[in-house]
This record gives structure tokens, C-alpha cells and sequence, in this order.
């Protein structure tokens, strides 16, 4: 079953970020989420958005207090993530200075709690079609993924 989601709008940025800020490999191409450029224009008129099987539903199996699983995912976003999103999720990292929209500022109080598990899994693995965030399942694995959720939930004041 899948469940309208609300968009945060961090998330919206988020999806419009990664392609130009990827110098590491990630795979600007949808394989198993149709949700392409129209269906975000869609998302943003109507705050709503589906995330496709096999994402939908998924949490995060990392318990949040696994120091090991969030020093991992500090390297990686710190290899994958930071040339856009900035070293502390500001959004200023170098590669980002010249997106429109900028990149995601995670830094804000609720920036990033406010995103499902599923979601922020779905839109990391796959990317965003026609946008500026590329898909990482051809480079990382999806514990690397989930350890990159579990990292970004520290951003968030």
C-alpha cells in the first residue's frame, strides 16, 4: 500500500541538489521510482508524494544510538554528500555555491525529522530525474544509505 507523504520542503531542495554536486558516481538515471521532474512539480503544488515498493514502508534497521553506523555514515557523507550539502549539512559545501536551487540546508531544527525513513532511502538510492540530486544504489550499498539517514538525523538542531 502506499501512503501520501508530505514533502518538506528541505526535501524538495534536497532533490534538486545532488546531479550537478556529483563528482563521486552516483547514477543521475530512476531505475525503480518513476518520479520524475512532473510528478515533483506535482509534489510541490500539492505537498504530497508516494514512495514506490520496494522503499515504501521501510525504516531505518539502525538503532540511533549506533556510534559505529553513524561514524560510517559521517565518512560517507562526507565523500558523497558534503561538495553539496556542506561538511555540517549547511548547504554550503563548494560544488552546491552554484545550484538553483541551492543545496539543502539540514541544519534547522525539524529539517530533517520531518522526512520519513522510506522517503529520504527512496530519494537518496534513486534520485531525482531531471533534477540535481543523483541516485546512489549503483555506488552505495544500502547499509551505507541507511548510515547516511542515520548521520543526517543529527543535522537537525
Amino acid at each position: 500500500m502506499k501512503w501520501p507523504r508530505l514533502l518538506h520542503p528541505a526535501l524538495v531542495a534536497l532533490s534538486m541538489a545532488g546531479v550537478a554536486c556529483d563528482s563521486s558516481g552516483g547514477d543521475s538515471g530512476n531505475e525503480t521510482g518513476d518520479h520524475g521532474t512532473e510528478d515533483h512539480h506535482h509534489a510541490d503544488e500539492t505537498g504530497h508524494e508516494e514512495v514506490p515498493a520496494p522503499y515504501a514502508g521501510q525504516t531505518n534497521p539502525i538503532a540511533p544510538g549506533d556510534q559505529a553506523a553513524l561514524d560510517a555514515g559521517a565518512m560517507t557523507w562526507a565523500s558523497f554528500c558534503a561538495s553539496c550539502h556542506g561538511d555540517t549539512g549547511a548547504g554550503d559545501g563548494a560544488a552546491g555555491a552554484g545550484l538553483n536551487p541551492p543545496a539543502t540546508d539540514f541544519t534547522p531544527a525539524g529539517a530533517v525529522d520531518g522526512l520519513d525513513d522510506d522517503f529520504l532511502l527512496w530519494v537518496i538510492s534513486d534520485g531525482v530525474e531531471g533534477t540535481g540530486m543523483a541516485g546512489y544504489s549503483g555506488s552505495l550499498t544500502d547499509e551505507q544509505i541507511w548510515q547516511v539517514v542515520t548521520f543526517m538525523r543529527t543535522l537537525d538542531g
